[in-house]
Order: C-alpha cells, then structure tokens, then sequence
C-alpha cells in the first residue's frame, strides 16, 4: 500500500511488479478518478467487481491455449510486467480477449492465475509475485 501524501490517495495492490509509471498514473491525479460517494455505491462497484471477475474465472481457463499460457508466463516472470500491461498485451494477441478496458486489472489477475496453473504454479507466490 502507498499513499500519496498531496492528494491522500491510498493505493491498496498486491501487484508487486507494478511499475513506478503506473503508480505515478495512478497516485498522481485526483480528478483522474471517479469519486465514490456512499457506502451503497462502494457496494454496487464491488458487486460488478465480483460478477467481471466470475465470468473471467469462467471463460480464461476455458480459452487459454497452451501457447497463450507461455506467452502470459513471459510477459509476468521474465519481463516483470504488472496485471495491468499482462492485460493489455494478451488483448494485443489474444483473439478471444474481450475485456474493456485493454488493461484490465482483473483480466490480469485471471490471466496469471490461469497461466500459473498450467505450470503447476501458484501465481500468488515467486516467480509471479
């Protein structure tokens, strides 16, 4: 967790390859964001949260080739990338990748957890996190 002391932004993430660009991006502009007005509204995101991620966990495993596996593999334990710029580039190369926007942070998250899998990984633990 960071906290960006101008704005009092809190930045909660369990990313640990995220790149000091998107911490700087997202930290850096209080008008970048949407502010979250009561408890209910917190509720509602949480819940599409929730539905995006189930649906995520459904289709990923389902679709993911093997190739596609070793392409998120390299892209989060060799190159480092954070959830969001796997994200991003799977939906580059991917022909079932759907999700909005390109770097989803969630599509990461299921991207690795679906790769790591495939490898007999935990994508919670090194060499993906």
């Amino acid at each position: 967790m960071s906290e960006n002391e101008d704005n009092g932004i809190v930045l909660v993430t369990e990313d640990n390859f995220m790149s000091e660009k998107e911490r700087q991006w997202l930290t850096g502009d209080p008008e970048a964001f949407i502010p979250i007005e009561s408890e209910e509204e917190l509720k509602d995101l949480a819940r599409a949260a929730r539905r995006t991620l189930e649906a995520f966990k459904t289709a990923f495993p389902a679709q993911m080739s093997a190739d596609e596996a070793k392409f998120v593999r390299y892209l989060r334990v060799e190159r480092r990338y954070s959830w969001r710029e796997v994200a991003q580039r799977a939906k580059d190369q991917f022909l079932w990748a759907t999700w909005q926007p390109p770097n989803n942070q969630l599509a990461g998250i299921l991207l690795c957890q679906c790769a790591a899998a495939r490898f007999d990984e935990a994508w919670t633990r090194p060499p993906w996190n």
